[in-house]
Parts: C-alpha cells; sequence; structure tokens
C-alpha cells in the first residue's frame, strides 16, 4: 500500500528554477526588451533641427519632429561656465521601448547642488526623462545659473526601467586645467 510520494522539489523543476533565477540575475532588466544605442558622451553644443557641416554624428537627428543638442566633443572634462552642455545621447528600440521609463541620475561634488533660490543643497537628483522609441535622446545637464557650477566630480549614471544602462563621471574646472580630449569611461 506503500505508494511514493512525489517530492514537489524535483530535481528538474530545481533545475528549471535554477536557469530563471540565473537568467534574471544575469541580465539587465531591459536588455531583452529594451536596446539602448549609446551615440554620444561628452560636451553638447546648441540645439538645432539641422546638424552643422562639421556635426560628427550627421545621421543623428530629430528632424522633422524636433531639435537636440549636437554633439562637440568626446571628454568628460567640462568648462565651468556658464552654457556648458554635457551629457549622454542615445536611441531606445526594441519592443518595449515606447513604455521604457528613462532616469537620469547625477551625484554632485561637495557642498552639494542647490535646485532654486533658498532650496537646500542635495548630493543626488534623481529625475524621469522624456523620451521616445526610435528617437534620438539626450538626456544630461547645462549650466544656466552661477550658482549651478560646482567644480569637480559630476557622477552620472543612466537608468533603463530601474537597470544601469551607462554611467560616467564629468569633471567641471576652470578652462585653464581642460587640457586634453579625453574619452570619457
Amino acid at each position: 500500500m506503500g505508494g511514493r510520494v512525489q517530492n514537489p522539489f524535483d530535481r528538474r523543476r530545481l533545475l528549471g528554477i535554477a536557469m530563471l533565477l540565473a537568467t534574471a540575475c544575469v541580465s539587465p532588466a531591459f536588455s531583452q526588451d529594451v536596446a539602448v544605442e549609446m551615440h554620444w558622451i561628452g560636451l553638447f553644443g546648441a540645439y538645432a533641427r539641422h546638424p552643422p557641416p562639421d556635426d560628427p554624428l550627421p545621421d543623428v537627428t530629430l528632424f522633422p519632429f524636433g531639435e537636440i543638442p549636437r554633439p562637440l566633443i568626446r571628454t568628460n572634462k567640462v568648462p565651468a561656465k556658464l552654457g556648458s552642455r554635457f551629457g549622454f545621447l542615445f536611441t531606445l528600440s526594441g519592443p518595449k521601448a515606447r513604455s521604457a521609463e528613462v532616469h537620469l541620475v547625477i551625484h554632485y561634488p561637495p557642498p552639494g547642488f542647490s535646485p532654486g533660490v533658498d532650496k537646500p543643497r542635495v548630493q543626488t537628483t534623481d529625475d524621469r526623462m522624456p523620451c521616445f522609441a526610435e528617437l534620438p535622446c539626450y538626456v544630461g545637464y547645462s549650466f544656466q545659473r552661477k550658482d549651478e557650477i560646482l567644480t569637480g566630480e559630476w557622477h552620472m549614471e543612466l537608468l533603463i526601467n530601474g537597470a544601469p544602462a551607462e554611467e560616467t563621471t564629468f569633471v567641471v574646472a576652470e578652462e585653464p586645467q581642460l587640457v586634453s580630449n579625453d574619452a570619457p569611461r
């Protein structure tokens, strides 16, 4: 009368669960559904509808939909002056690119960043960025006010659906210290 009781955790089930967990842990959350094509990391110029003749990425454009800042130099060195613009230029593609959440996390150098007059200083910001599938997207920072210019390391992280897609550290310095065209890491 004693029949064999089947163990709910037999080897086949355990192997299947282990493979599922390993796949989920190894690959970023967005990799199968959203691809990120990174076009540029560095300094950017003015927004333009059409790329200028000397543009390093003439095929990356939003025309006829709008404008993106034009890439200038692949570098992690940023001049500490008004109008300096730095960050990432990329395109999202894939079956779930349309609904992807894009966040830019910035870690500021001491004493921290103040988002406005009489606002407390913060060490980190995390902002959701508006990006569209299959179109170039710029996320980054541009110095609009003198009090925004903090010399030192600005660490930026690009997150897609909460998973890291790219990160780099920009060094904001007075212009005499900016002597090389180093590619960011």
